[in-house]
């Protein structure tokens, strides 16, 4: 962030500034404490289980030059008093992306958000400097987190924005004002809350309320959902050889894929360096991104083979030769089946599945985890939770079911064998992490199961 009046901020956020205010400037404005250098403004935000107000003595006594606060004002330091901070944070970032004229590129989808981010942000970063939403950073304190980032130096930004409820991407997409954006495809995540696949659709397609008049709209063209868009500036990608961008001829090796992308005639071979057939749609909009922004077809081949999985998304390891696919960032019906694809392909000696519970399904959470435990064939299924034991109903796999992480771990120590593939998927909220900890830091395990 470049340094700024603290009374500009206190004007994009709507506050009331106290204080000696008049000169006092900051280079960026952070929401945790223990990152608090000299020059930065301390935004004190809620929490589920803290509140950012308690913190405001720490943050000071850290060096903040200044602290935006609803209540509790902070003594020694200039403050800007809102109604809502959160609310705040968003509008700070909102009106401090209007001091750059640079393109901003929009992603969202059910699922694949993150990866297609990753994917576009490497195609581009072959040719520009390119600011990109780190991991997940896709709701309100993310976004603004990001776009706070922002500095002369940037060439080009790629931002993800992620939904739980309505009008929250629309949000989102009017603080970025994107000037090209990217649906990946309407799936069944947080259809508890939406309450339809329809609802989902239209929550998407929020991501054009911020679009630029003459923005670009890369759509998913396979996708039943997303076909149907009329609207200037589209193109769209897929398998159908109707879209503008098409893949063929996909192969699969041990981490990744290739294949060849079709476009105004040319075919253009792709490598991609992370597992699963299903990464080649988020290829693709890379690929359209990519031209978009004057890459040529060798430039986005290359920024596409150079891209990697992040955080907890369908990262392998391999231990005492099993290999783990940790996947335990996210998990909804749609992602569930692409993570299947890739154990099934993962070429263990014995396919075994440990699946946690798939959140804010709502209504229809028992019939969809019921549906993934139909479409599961696997040697072993590990279940952890209260939802996940109808995936165990449905599945015709033999099954396991646990109440927490810590019995799955102890009893797959004494499961587990050199040779087999682990899938370990789940949503967040489940910490499926903790089954993989739990086994690797038990030498005695290793030395025991070893063959």
């Amino acid at each position: 962030m470049k340094k700024t009046r603290l009374g500009k901020i206190a004007e994009w956020a709507r506050g009331e500034a106290g204080g000696n205010f008049s000169d006092t400037e900051v280079d960026t404005v952070l929401s945790d404490s223990r990152e608090m250098r000299p020059g930065c403004a301390f935004i004190a935000l809620p929490g589920k289980n803290f509140d950012g107000h308690n913190y405001i003595d720490k943050a000071v006594e850290a060096g903040a030059a200044a602290v935006i606060c609803e209540h509790r004002q902070p003594g020694g330091v200039p403050f800007v008093k809102v109604e809502d901070t959160v609310r705040a944070f968003c509008d700070i970032a909102a009106g401090y992306r209007d001091q750059f004229d640079i393109p901003v590129v929009g992603v969202t989808g059910s699922s694949g958000k993150t990866t297609t981010k990753e994917m576009i942000a490497s195609v581009l970063e072959v040719k520009y400097k390119t600011l990109k939403s780190e991991q997940s950073f896709n709701n309100y304190i993310g976004l603004s987190k990001t776009l706070l980032e922002l500095d002369e130096t940037y060439d080009i930004a790629v931002v993800e924005m992620g939904m739980n409820n309505p009008g929250e991407i629309s949000r989102l997409s009017r603080m970025a004002k994107p000037a090209a954006a990217v649906i990946n495809n309407i799936g069944m995540s947080h259809i508890g809350n939406l309450g339809s696949q329809e609802n989902i659709f239209k929550a998407k397609l929020e991501i054009t309320d911020g679009l630029k008049p003459d923005g670009a709209l890369f759509l998913n063209g396979d996708d039943k959902w997303l076909r149907g868009i009329k609207r200037d500036n589209i193109r769209s990608y897929g398998f159908d050889g109707g879209n503008d961008i098409v893949a063929r001829g996909v192969k699969e090796f041990d981490g990744g894929s290739e294949c060849l992308i079709r476009y105004n005639g040319r075919d253009t071979k792709i490598v991609i360096n992370i597992p699963g057939a299903h990464n080649v749609y988020n290829a693709m909009a890379a690929f359209a991104v990519g031209l978009h922004y004057n890459l040529t077809a060798e430039e986005i081949a290359l920024g596409i083979s150079r891209a990697r999985s992040v955080g907890m998304r369908m990262s392998t390891r391999e231990v005492n030769g099993i290999k783990f696919l940790l996947d335990c960032y996210n998990a909804n019906p749609d992602s569930m089946a692409a993570a299947f694809d890739v154990l099934n392909k993962s070429g263990g000696r014995r396919k075994i599945a440990v699946l946690g519970d798939m959140l804010e399904l709502g209504d229809f959470s028992r019939d969809m985890h019921y549906k993934t435990g139909a479409a599961l064939k696997a040697d072993l299924a590990v279940c952890i939770g209260d939802n996940a034991r109808y995936i165990a109903e449905g599945t015709p796999s033999p099954s396991r079911c646990f109440d927490d992480n810590g019995g799955a771990a102890e009893f797959l120590k004494g499961e587990l064998r050199t040779g087999d593939a682990v899938l370990i998927k789940g949503s967040r909220g489940m910490k499926l992490e903790e089954v993989f900890e739990c086994i690797i830091e038990n030498g005695e395990w290793r030395m025991e199961n070893a063959e």
